[in-house]
C-alpha cells in the first residue's frame, strides 16, 4: 500500500512544472487611472480585445501567448474630456520556473510550464494610466461687421 502511494507522489512530481504548481498560468492585475472612472479596453499580443471595465479595475490576464512565449497586453484608457492614451504591459519570466531545475525536472522545464503559460508573470506593480485634458477647442475668429452708417 505504501509504494502505490509512493509512485503515485513521484509521477506527480515528474510530470508537473514547479511554476504551474506554485504559480497560475492567469495574474489578477490592478489597473488605475488618473483621473478615475477611464474606460478601459484591454487587448493581448494578436489584437484580440480581452478585457473591458471602468478604472479602477482588475482585470484577470492570461499570461502566456504560446510555448515558450510571454503575452504582451496593450492598455487603452479614454474618458471625456481627456485625451486617449494606451501604454503596454508586458510579461516576465517567473521565478518559480527556475525551481523546475530542482523540483519539476525537465518536463516541467521544457513542456509543462512552457506550454500552459505559467513560466510568465506580470509586473507586481500597479499600472497608474495619467489622462491629459483634452485641448480645448481654439476660439472662433471675429466675424467681420459691415460698417455702420
Amino acid at each position: 500500500m505504501r509504494w502505490g502511494f509512493f509512485v503515485v507522489a513521484l509521477a506527480g512530481g515528474l510530470l508537473a512544472g514547479c511554476a504551474s504548481i506554485v504559480a497560475e498560468s492567469s495574474d489578477q492585475v490592478l489597473i488605475q487611472t488618473n483621473p478615475e472612472g477611464a474606460n478601459l479596453t484591454v487587448f493581448n499580443r494578436d489584437g484580440q480585445q480581452v478585457f473591458a471595465g471602468t478604472s479602477p479595475t482588475s482585470a484577470l490576464l492570461h499570461v502566456g501567448h504560446g510555448y515558450f512565449s510571454g503575452e504582451t497586453f496593450t492598455i487603452k484608457a479614454a474618458k471625456d474630456g481627456y485625451q486617449s492614451t494606451a501604454t503596454t504591459l508586458d510579461t516576465s519570466l517567473c521565478n518559480w520556473y527556475w525551481g523546475n531545475l530542482i523540483f519539476g525536472g525537465l518536463i516541467g522545464l521544457f513542456a509543462v510550464d512552457p506550454a500552459t503559460g505559467a513560466m510568465w508573470d506580470l509586473p507586481e506593480a500597479t499600472p497608474v494610466i495619467s489622462l491629459l485634458p483634452a485641448p480645448s477647442a481654439a476660439p472662433a475668429p471675429p466675424t467681420a461687421q459691415a460698417p455702420l452708417p
